[in-house]
């Protein structure tokens, strides 16, 4: 099997992040996309505006009817921050031999990888796929030189997605919310109503804690 693991705050998941898993696994050969949330991102010193139960439970229900896609838990059952590293560590103990992780990024984090934890160590564990984000060109690639082999940076050259760009983001999304604006056709329907139900990203309620329904 050619699994997809796709991370991030998912803060909240929309249509964009399923465009992008979509995209993948059908350019890739994959069998699954792993969603997985990410507990304590390293990289967001703010952190994230609802909790973790929360985005957990928005994956979730994005991917309820398309068994293609699965969400994981591990970064929530872990303690401290969320390493990518530890997941991959963690998925690759379970695989079959002959079955391949495809470690899914966007370019628009190409610039912060050499500050990622033990990341000399991924193309041991994984094939790391840059997917093009709108403002990052792929090119920006060319620059992993600094923490990867030469024939390293031309697989990843190779393994590159360029995709349509969607013009959603989370913030953007959290931004509707606040200010009473509609994000129909932005997330799914069943997100959209759970983060309405639980107050998620208003101004005038907590965001943070953790949903009464969840388990």
């Amino acid at each position: 099997m050619r699994i997809g693991v796709l991370g991030g705050t998912f803060d909240p998941i929309h249509y964009g992040h399923l465009i992008i898993a979509q995209e993948a696994l059908e350019a890739l050969g994959l069998t699954t996309v792993i969603f997985v949330p990410a507990a304590q991102p390293p990289h967001k010193p703010t952190g994230a505006v609802a909790s973790g139960e929360h985005r957990y439970r928005m994956v979730e229900l994005a991917l309820a009817d398309d068994p293609r896609f699965t969400v994981s838990d591990t970064e929530h059952r872990r303690c401290g921050r969320s390493y990518s590293v530890d997941t991959l560590e963690e998925f690759s103990r379970s695989l079959a031999p002959g079955d391949e992780l495809c470690f899914l990024v966007g370019s628009d984090t190409v610039g912060e990888l050499p500050t990622w934890k033990d990341i000399e160590r991924f193309p041991r564990l994984c094939r790391l796929i840059v997917i093009a984000r709108p403002g990052h060109p792929l090119e920006h690639i060319s620059s992993l030189t600094a923490i990867f082999p030469a024939d390293t940076v031309e697989q990843l050259r190779r393994d590159a997605m360029p995709i349509d760009p969607v013009g959603i983001s989370a913030s953007s999304i959290r931004s509707k919310v606040s200010q009473g604006r509609s994000i129909r056709y932005l997330v799914p329907e069943p997100v959209r109503r759970y983060l309405h139900q639980h107050h998620l990203y208003r101004c005038e309620a907590p965001s943070a804690t953790s949903p009464a329904s969840s388990n």
